[in-house]
Order: structure tokens, then sequence, then C-alpha cells
């Protein structure tokens, strides 16, 4: 899965080189608004592939599930985190 740095989410979450830990948590809710909707159309295409036939690898679909969540599970860590 694509980074908007250009990288590939392909590392275990939480491993010293995890490209989702150095830019997440320092975006703000907004400018998250737009790796989730990328996200989310991205999820949408691999499970069209899925259902067609066509997805060689079918990780990907844990991969983008859990980059997604992972996207939304920030902003609910600030909101737990000021109250």
């Amino acid at each position: 899965m694509p980074l908007p740095d250009g990288g590939e989410l392909l590392l275990v979450h939480g491993s010293p080189t995890d490209p989702f830990e150095s830019f997440s948590h320092d975006m703000s809710d907004e400018e998250l608004v737009t790796p989730l909707a990328e996200s989310r159309e991205n999820l949408f295409n691999l499970r069209f592939q899925m259902a067609t036939g066509a997805l060689d690898n079918s990780a990907r679909l844990s991969l983008a599930n859990r980059y997604i969540a992972r996207l939304l599970t920030v902003p609910a860590e600030r909101r737990c985190r000021d109250r």
C-alpha cells in the first residue's frame, strides 16, 4: 500500500522502521482525511479485484484494512488523551 511519501506499507506496525509512525501522529485530524479517503478507495479496488479474480496477493486486503484502522485510531487516541 503506497504511503504519501512514496514508500510502501509492508512492515509490521511498531517496528523501528515503521513509516506509519513517522507521519500519521504528526498530522492533524483534518490532514488524515485525505489518506483515509485514498485508503478506502484502495480497499474498494482491492475488493473489486478479489471479486473478479484479478488480485494476486490477497494479503493486501488485510493490510489495507489494518492501515485504515490505524488512520482511524489516531484521532480516537487524541480524543481519549484530551479527556
